[in-house]
């Protein structure tokens, strides 16, 4: 079996059960494209090495299935928990003092003409 990756990406809210819809319909179509040349198996002879290749690709798209389905499952969990937890609180502010200074500072800045430095003013202007 080839080697996965986890990869991580965000979507929309809103387009999530799409996009979860397109992975479940990806899993079963293909367990259904794998299953067709198991059942072909039962019109002959069951013991050859046809029927153990057959087999052997039915194993291993079942297995790619069920880490579709598991990574379904996470999605599913992932959203679930995001939907029943409480939102955030907002971040407390615990020192007055020191937002009345940043805003003090601000309106300093403010307050200063725009394009005029301290270190701008030449010998002709002093």
């Amino acid at each position: 079996m080839s080697q996965r990756v986890n990869i991580q990406y965000s979507i929309e809210i809103d387009e999530l059960p799409e996009a979860v819809h397109e992975l479940l319909k990806k899993s079963t179509d293909s367990l259904q494209l794998a299953v067709g040349p198991v059942h072909t198996v039962y019109l002959g002879d069951v013991l050859t090495l046809n029927t153990l290749d057959r087999i052997d690709e039915l194993r291993l798209t079942m297995a790619k299935v069920d880490q579709t389905l598991e990574d379904v499952t996470s999605i599913i969990k992932g959203y679930l928990h995001h939907k029943s937890s409480p939102p955030s609180p907002l971040p407390q502010v615990e020192n007055k003092e020191e937002i009345t200074e940043l805003q003090r500072q601000l309106a300093d800045f403010q307050a200063q003409p725009v394009g005029i430095e301290n270190s701008e003013i030449t010998d002709k202007e002093q």
